[in-house]
């Protein structure tokens, strides 16, 4: 008998046999896992064949190019501008081509992405401007790399619109210097790694899918560029990507309101609207006939007017929300300039385009007829979420642009009321700008916890050092009379509890700028006025602070409530160095300058500033 605990095979059992009854049950396992998951692969091709896609009563033109551009004319440079960007363009051309190949990333496609739309249209349009292969060849090259990626990290489908795009144009525009197999491998990844996923996110019904924000702009917009780049070889596929991709756009063109602004800022609405005019654009170029694309807000022949109104004399945009003060490429405003007879926005966009000109701005200028602007953007200008006041005056232009619409938009901040200020040529008044987007709920309902994106790290007032609601809202009182440099904003609603809370602003006719803040409380409270600003700032007295900045200089002056010592001997212009904690990025070179009213139920705050 064996001892307990020992272990003895039973008589007529072999202990390899038991091994093997375990794999093989194992083994049935797996085959059944693997069965279901062929069952789920079927069922999900078999769903996306059954969505539902309008039919495209169009079809494509045959042969390539046929994105973006007309190719018919011939593309070589006709004035000084176009020979001077042509120029630029090559030497950048120059530059990429010496460039090792873009690194797949598995955690961050999207930095990868905008760097291969940096490159692929580059040398593939300066392949078709100049006829010189070493460009296309340079294109292929990045194609076949970008092509030869695991995927385009489809959970962040940003990142697969852009590389989509960038590779789309590419293919299309190299066409000719493509062997067959090149073309098969890249036609192949922008079905299999940018519309099939597209497919599943349409199928899902959510996520950007049905966005009112950017991301539904610009991840249709690279959909379509993809699907109209390979509808010839792929149809049934690209037919319906590109229907959907423009049944699902409503969703995004919902963010532009009747001014033609966006809650999202002057970075995210350039972002956007750069997508949305590719698609347009392509739609136009690459079908046969015209197609109505469905739901086109009638805001959006105005985004050009917020592009241009809410950049300042300096060039540095107001950047509120999570926008950055850099301007960046707009080149779209070319192409609207020619499609709305809006030469403004061509004369924006050529003197950018001077100091750094893309592929897109030299395809889209020629298009431009060849017509002065008359549209003046001197005076005010009401916008969804901005009022921009803009006068020249002592040989320099003011611009001050004031923050209205919603604290619950995508990307926006606790940031109503606040303004940024451009007088002596500098930017005097700054906003802090974006913070970490992984800091937690940072672009949830937690922007009260950091300083970039609550109300006391903004150019507004404050009780009680408390934070804008989200969902509150701002709006214009009255009518803006867009020859005088004025306005009166309501922003009660911002402030819960209190009974009236105004903010008026002007541009005088000597140049000063004047802010004033009427505020009636329910209750007693410390009322704060703030604004940022990287100037160097001394203290004359209790009312008057000097700023200097890059040799400038601005006076800021407190005209009420005047002289009226505070508690504790305390007066009413305070300065202090701005800091953040970690994990918050670090603020440098910025001091804060406070009003601070304490226990007050009624004030009237009036500050000027004026160019020294």
């Amino acid at each position: 008998m064996p001892t307990p605990g020992e272990w003895r095979p039973t008589p007529g059992y072999d202990g390899g046999m038991r091994w093997l009854l375990i794999l093989f049950v194992l083994l049935a396992g797996c085959s059944r896992v693997i069965r279901e998951t062929g069952r789920k692969i079927e069922r999900d091709r078999a769903e996306r064949g059954a969505l539902k896609a309008p039919v495209i009563e169009a079809e494509v033109k045959p042969g390539h190019p046929r994105l973006l551009f007309d190719p018919t004319p011939g593309l070589a440079p006709l004035d000084d501008r176009q020979r001077m960007w042509l120029g630029k363009l090559q030497h950048r051309g120059d530059e990429i081509i010496d460039k090792p190949p873009i690194a797949y990333d598995s955690k961050r496609l999207l930095t990868r992405s905008r760097e291969a739309m940096a490159r692929v249209p580059t040398l593939a349009g300066l392949y078709r401007i100049t006829g010189e292969t070493r460009y296309a060849e340079a294109a292929i090259r990045e194609l076949r790399n970008c092509c030869s990626f695991p995927d385009w990290q489809p959970n962040d489908f940003l990142a697969t619109a852009e590389m989509m795009t960038a590779v789309a144009i590419g293919y299309d525009w190299v066409f000719d210097q493509l062997g067959k197999e090149d073309r098969r491998i890249i036609a192949q990844a922008i079905v299999r790694k940018g519309l099939d996923p597209a497919l599943d996110a349409y199928q899902s019904a959510g996520g950007w899918t049905t966005a009112e924000h950017n991301w539904n702009l610009v991840c249709n917009g690279g959909v379509i560029v993809g699907s109209l780049a390979v509808m010839d070889v792929a149809p049934d596929v690209a037919n319906k990507t590109l229907a959907l991709a423009m049944k699902s756009l409503h969703h995004g063109m919902a963010a532009y309101d009747e001014t033609g602004s966006t809650q999202e800022g002057p970075m995210y609405h350039n972002y956007a609207t750069r997508y949305l005019t590719f698609a347009v654009a392509a739609i136009e170029t690459a079908l046969d006939r015209p197609i109505h694309v469905p739901d086109m807000h009638p805001g959006w022949k105005r985004a050009g007017d917020y592009r241009v109104h809410m950049t300042g004399p300096q060039n540095v945009s107001a950047n509120f929300g999570d926008s950055d003060e850099v301007v960046g490429s707009s080149a779209w405003l070319l192409w609207h300039a020619s499609k709305f007879r809006r030469p403004a926005f061509a004369d924006f966009e050529i003197a950018r385009g001077d100091e750094d000109p893309s592929i897109f701005d030299y395809l889209w200028l020629r298009t431009l007829p060849q017509k002065p602007s008359k549209d003046s953007i001197h005076g005010a200008q009401a916008f969804g979420s901005a009022v921009v006041l803009r006068d020249r005056a002592k040989g320099e232009t003011t611009f001050l642009a004031l923050r209205i619409g919603t604290t619950a938009a995508n990307h926006t901040h606790l940031d109503l009321g606040s303004f940024v200020l451009d007088m002596n040529g500098q930017r005097f008044a700054c906003d802090l700008g974006a913070d970490n987007y992984e800091l937690p709920g940072y672009l949830g309902n937690k922007r009260d916890r950091y300083l970039r994106s609550s109300t006391p790290g903004h150019n507004t007032l404050t009780i009680d050092d408390n934070s804008q609601p989200i969902g509150a809202t701002a709006t214009v009182v009255g009518a803006i009379d867009e020859a005088k440099p004025a306005a009166t904003i309501d922003l009660t609603d911002a402030y819960p509890g209190a009974q009236r809370v105004r903010r008026s602003a002007a541009i005088t006719d000597l140049g000063d700028v004047e802010i004033s803040d009427d505020v009636t409380l329910g209750e007693k409270a410390t009322v704060t006025w703030r604004m940022h600003t990287a100037a160097a700032v001394t203290l004359e007295g209790p009312d008057v602070a000097h700023l200097v900045l890059n040799g400038r200089r601005v006076r800021m002056r407190v005209v009420e409530p005047g002289l009226i010592p505070l508690e504790r001997g305390r007066f009413p212009i305070e300065i202090a160095r701005v800091k953040t904690d970690p994990p918050q990025k670090p603020i440098e070179g910025i001091t804060e300058i406070r009003i601070v009213l304490p226990k007050v139920k009624r004030t009237h705050i009036v500050v000027r500033f004026e160019p020294e």
